[in-house]
């Protein structure tokens, strides 16, 4: 993909919780993603610029694991039969009654080898997969991040 890229939650354009849109802030072009399966389509969070008079750098307003969750796989929170495989693997745990809307901030691992993948779209932007979610916190569409 060319050009400057973003996201943004499909709930913020009347879409569905489960969708993503992208916007190329060069061309106006768009076009929207649905999220499948249990993962979580994320944003890094970005801490504040300025925090009681102290300019932060960049570096360190990146430097944590929070991520502002814009869109829901269709199949998270959902119950289901842990595969053999899963059942071995320590991450896998139950998620159902996870309780995770757009614009929640999440709390994951700094990497993972399986339950984190970059997105192809925005820089910044991953796939995080519900059962290697450490926290919840509830935002709403204005508290975000």
């Amino acid at each position: 993909m060319q050009g400057d890229w973003k996201s943004v939650a499909g709930t913020a354009v009347g879409k569905d919780k489960h969708e993503v849109v992208f916007i190329n802030e060069t061309s106006g072009e768009t076009f929207t993603m649905r999220i499948r399966g249990r993962n979580l389509y994320c944003k890094k969070a970005r801490r504040l610029e300025e925090i009681d008079g102290i300019v932060i750098p960049d570096k360190s307003r990146d430097d944590h694991t929070w991520a502002t969750v814009l869109a829901i796989g269709e199949g998270c929170g959902e119950f289901h039969k842990l595969s053999s495989a899963e059942k071995k693997m320590v991450d896998m745990r139950p998620s159902v009654g996870l309780g995770v809307n757009p614009y929640d901030m999440v709390l994951g691992p700094d990497n993972h080898p399986w339950g984190i993948a970059h997105s192809p779209y925005v820089n910044g932007d991953y796939f995080l997969h519900e059962c290697i979610v450490k926290a919840v916190m509830p935002q709403g569409k204005d508290n975000a991040i």
